[in-house]
């Protein structure tokens, strides 16, 4: 059956939209075929992001010595494609695990050995600016038998992250001027006065945010116009309703 709409290879993204959830469960398997990829998971995320794998001690925070468990990378870019399932495979190499000094990490018993780890998956800025906008964080522990021969059982469990509360105040400089002529609703027809004003004619004062992405100006809550008359100061106008003065709209005439 053929699509009647192709997908689209270069979908667009919300600004706003960093999902990164596990699909179904993971999968673990010792022999041949698998090595160099024992431990196998999905995830969906939001297409279009960078993201990256890490393989990290239970506490989700600490990197794990050595190379007998890894995260394998993939050989090509690490964007999600337009499927948004992106495939995690971790590469344990069993005769190196007696080299892990890490009870938490490997341990070993009389019948069965455990291997308990984290696995954290993160969608990043871009692939310059690795700074981690989402994530996710799942302990995996598997039991295996002495043989190395299959998996006794894999268990996965979600960890919860650890809630930091931050006040950020950003501050943006507003440009204001008076504007001559223009469609107010529309700034790239904005036109500054260069002259004074005469008795009578309509006031109309622009102002412009930051050319910053995610940054729009949403309303005015406090207007203020120091008048002069006569070379004195004259009565101020000011405008401190909230409802009464929105962007795109005239502040006073």
């Amino acid at each position: 059956v053929s699509p009647t709409v192709s997908p689209t290879t270069s979908p667009t993204v919300s600004p706003f939209s960093w999902e990164i959830d596990p699909s179904g469960n993971w999968t673990a398997t010792f022999d041949e075929e698998s090595a160099g990829n024992e431990l196998q998971g999905k995830y969906e995320m939001t297409v279009g992001r960078h993201y990256k794998f890490e393989v990290l001690k239970p506490n989700c925070q600490t990197e794990i010595s050595g190379n007998a468990i890894s995260y394998v990378e993939p050989n090509f870019d690490r964007v999600v494609p337009v499927t948004g399932v992106v495939e995690a495979s971790i590469d344990i190499a069993m005769d190196k695990l007696s080299d892990i000094n890490d009870p938490d990490v490997f341990s070993e018993g009389d019948e069965t050995d455990t291997i308990k780890i984290c696995i954290k998956g993160s969608l990043l800025v871009s692939d310059i600016d690795t700074t981690s906008v989402n994530f996710h964080e799942t302990i995996l522990t598997v039991f295996i038998n002495k043989a190395r021969e299959f998996v006794v059982g894999i268990e996965t469990e979600r960890t919860a992250a650890t809630n930091t509360t931050k006040t950020v105040e950003v501050k943006y400089n507003v440009t204001s001027f008076i504007c001559a002529d223009g469609d107010l609703k529309n700034e790239s027809t904005w036109v500054q006065a260069v002259s004074n004003y005469s008795q009578g004619d309509p006031l109309k004062v622009c102002l412009k945010a930051p050319n910053t992405e995610g940054i729009y100006l949403e309303k005015v809550t406090k207007f203020e116009l120091q008048q002069v008359t006569g070379g004195a100061k004259g009565k101020s106008l000011m405008i401190g309703d909230p409802d009464m003065v929105t962007a795109g709209g005239v502040l006073a005439t």
